[in-house]
């Protein structure tokens, strides 16, 4: 008796079947597949994706690729509400489906996933008319950063820290950190450089909502200039490559990250607001014309937003 494995006899020589033996433990299983067909995946988007499987996989009872299009939307919007793990979801049920080489994406997957797209940012809007609150006040912001530093919260430190210095937008900040100035390139990626010669932290920003006019945005914040920030980013880096964490890249995965580390509703355009005020109340012309190159906004722009209340930027 042989027990675990598995016979074939479908390969014949001279007539007679030849057997082969595979063990019970060398059939790859659809989570195994999965895991080979993410291994050059980040590690943080490896777990996503598995966690992922999990639940569905539990929701489905039974294997992934038995499950049509249909039923697994069906699945989906049963265990959540929210349009982005919706989204998430089925994002994993198309990596199970469609992880053998040569498969694209069809039509009908592409077109659902391109919905709850739209739906994830109706949705976000939304809640973020809900969330809003009055303007915030620089003394407000400066000390949610005091709090979030003793606390030891270093991402949620040094999110508030960007977008106060940098006056930039969300995408802004789906960093990449890198110590090797080598490892910075001018492509699709935006990049945290911790260096220890010169102690610095450069920014360089190359993905932003207006980049195609204004190019690639160089900030360099010296540690002996704020050796506070500094010491905060060395400690978050040692166990972070990302500062968003694993983000898609996505609007709906990285505002959710950056909410949560603002003061209860809070929001980036509050930030710039309440240095425009600031700027507008002393009447120094260089400082909101620093804010326009850091920002890659033009100052009219800059002045439009300051008189209207949460309205989106160009």
């Amino acid at each position: 008796v042989m027990s675990n494995e598995q016979m074939s006899n479908e390969q014949m020589s001279n007539g007679n079947p030849i057997m082969t033996i595979t063990k019970a433990s060398e059939i790859k299983t659809e989570i195994d597949e999965l895991i080979d067909f993410m291994a050059d995946d980040k590690k943080n988007t490896q777990r996503t994706y598995l966690t992922n499987y999990k639940k569905i996989r539990k929701a489905a009872g039974k294997d992934l690729r038995e499950v049509p299009l249909e039923d697994i939307v069906l699945i989906i919007g049963a265990l959540t509400q929210s349009y982005e793990t919706q989204r998430v979801y089925l994002t994993t049920w198309g990596k199970v489906n469609y992880s053998m080489p040569g498969l694209e994406y069809p039509k009908p997957y592409r077109n659902y996933i391109a919905e709850l797209r739209l739906k994830c940012t109706q949705q976000l809007k939304i809640k973020n008319k809900e969330r809003q609150v009055s303007d915030i006040t620089l003394d407000e912001i400066n000390q949610h950063m005091s709090d979030m530093y003793d606390a030891g919260d270093y991402q949620k430190y040094i999110i508030n820290y960007l977008l106060l210095k940098l006056f930039c937008r969300n995408k802004d900040l789906d960093l990449q950190i890198v110590r090797k100035k080598s490892d910075v390139s001018f492509n699709d990626t935006n990049y945290l450089l911790l260096q220890k010669s010169p102690k610095q932290i450069v920014i360089t920003r190359n993905v932003y909502k207006t980049s195609d006019r204004h190019g690639t945005l160089v900030s360099t914040f010296r540690k002996v200039d704020d050796p506070k920030f500094y010491q905060a980013v060395v400690d978050f880096a040692t166990e972070n490559t990302h500062l968003l964490g694993d983000t898609d890249g996505e609007y709906n995965s990285i505002n959710p990250v950056i909410y949560r580390a603002l003061p209860k509703g809070a929001c980036e355009s509050m930030y710039l607001r309440a240095k425009l005020k600031q700027v507008y109340e002393g009447g120094d012309i260089n400082d909101l014309l620093k804010i326009s190159k850091l920002r890659g906004s033009s100052t009219a722009m800059l002045l439009s937003s300051y008189n209207q209340s949460f309205q989106e930027e160009e």
